[in-house]
């Protein structure tokens, strides 16, 4: 397969062993040699930034490829919920707000607005439905969209089930919030981002985002086909607004966790707040766990860009990777950095990926139907690779894993394919995280 990057490695290793620096250099390498990621990592301590590392294509300039660096920025999607938490945390804080306060004081149009509360919201169980779930998604996500259409949309929309009756992640929550932030301030959305967070703990390479500009040294995003790297469109940031359009650097990113962990973006009172699970969920923000070990972040995924932010309070280790180009687990990676760094048994995975003959991929092709979900996922192929559809969301390709598994790594999704019946497979089995959906082929 035709490579065309590699640039830039900054270390600055000073808790790290000389054993773990060649860990972590060996680890990307591996993953750069099997076009599982490009990316810039950022490990810091404190803090402060000890290991950098970033590779990849930032864009094309007519049929030349222009390279990222440290300082290159990716949309980092859904981590920006973590920015949209703290300024609401922070207007709690300023007495103009509440976690109580119901939704119906500023949208009483949002079905159940008198229901829902600030807190229900950034925990994801307030019941709205997630506008990216809507049927006409695929064909609006690129075209500018002005806050009162984005606010018809949300008001039109059936919820998805009664306010705390249980959780679900929901992007239109962060939308909302991120209107409510900024009727609360007299700022837009960016200003305020820039005056509460970025300017009071020295982000200069983190903002609001607008088309991808490689002059802005802004990374375009990609997805990985049989011929390489393929530039993926964009989706216009005016829709995913606070709760997936902020652009950051991956050293940013852990400066900004740091920050907030260690009491430089709201009290620690207000910090118990956020991290307190509900159902799985934070205000804002995941627990994750790995090797015994608890950590905070979040995750985000948007067209071909996949992040991971991830916290280490008993360390106060920090890990983050930005990517635009992604073919494997970001969680694993952020998990594998944390794990090299602490010294927690880290075992080099094995990357060989299994080739599936052009003439066999009619095998795993056509239109399946989940009676459960009344929906179908189509898989068809481009090329040599297998690109799966459900119904009201984009296409996404398919990792062969086994002959009869494919994964798409980005959004931890599982295809397993069953009862083999002549020259087709009749039976696909969707997994994402607990949730298992059988489609029959139709």
């Amino acid at each position: 397969m035709k490579k065309f990057f590699f640039l830039l490695t900054t270390l600055l290793i000073s808790f790290c062993s000389i054993a773990q620096e060649h860990q972590l250099n060996s680890y990307l390498n591996k993953l750069y040699s099997a076009d599982k990621i490009m990316a810039s990592v950022s490990v810091a301590k404190n803090g402060k930034i000890n290991f950098e590392k970033a590779y990849g294509t930032l864009s094309y300039k007519t049929k030349e490829a222009q390279q990222v660096n440290e300082y290159t920025k990716y949309r980092v999607g859904s981590v920006t919920k973590m920015f949209t938490a703290v300024l609401v945390m922070q207007l709690v804080e300023e007495g103009k707000l509440s976690l109580e306060t119901k939704l119906s004081k500023f949208y009483k149009d949002i079905p159940n607005s008198n229901k829902i509360s600030i807190r229900q919201m950034l925990n994801h169980h307030s019941g709205i439905s997630d506008f990216t779930k809507r049927g006409d998604y695929l064909v609006t996500r690129f075209d500018e969209t002005t806050r009162s259409e984005m606010l018809a949309r949300l008001s039109q929309s059936t919820p998805a089930f009664k306010p705390g009756e249980k959780a679900e992640y929901s992007n239109s929550n962060f939308v909302l919030l991120g209107y409510i932030i900024e009727d609360l301030t007299g700022m837009d959305y960016p200003l305020a981002v820039q005056r509460k967070i970025t300017e009071r703990i020295g982000l200069n390479d983190t903002y609001y985002g607008m088309d991808a500009t490689p002059e802005r040294n802004e990374a375009t995003s990609f997805s990985l086909s049989t011929d390489g790297w393929k530039k993926l469109p964009e989706t216009h940031l005016s829709i995913p607004g606070a709760a997936g359009g902020m652009v950051s650097t991956a050293s940013d990113l852990a400066i900004f966790i740091h920050a907030l962990f260690s009491g430089q973006l709201m009290s620690d009172a207000s910090l118990e707040q956020m991290i307190k699970l509900e159902d799985g969920f934070g205000l804002g923000i995941f627990q994750y766990q790995t090797a015994n070990e608890i950590l905070y972040g979040h995750s985000g995924g948007i067209d071909g860009f996949g992040s991971i932010l991830l916290y280490h309070p008993k360390t106060r280790t920090s890990v983050a990777v930005c990517a635009n180009g992604v073919n494997t687990n970001l969680k694993d990676v952020g998990y594998n950095f944390f794990k090299i760094t602490q010294g927690l048994g880290f075992e080099m995975p094995e990357l060989n990926q299994v080739k599936i003959a052009k003439d066999k991929l009619v095998l795993y092709t056509g239109q399946f139907y989940s009676p459960e979900l009344g929906k179908f996922l189509n898989i068809d192929h481009i090329d040599q690779t297998l690109m799966a559809r459900l119904d009201g969301q984009s296409a996404f390709p398919l990792n062969p894993k086994k002959e009869t598994q494919f994964t798409y790594d980005l959004y931890e999704v599982q295809i397993d394919y069953d009862e083999l019946d002549g020259n087709f497979y009749n039976k696909v089995t969707l997994t994402q995280g607990t949730n298992v959906v059988v489609f029959e082929r139709q």
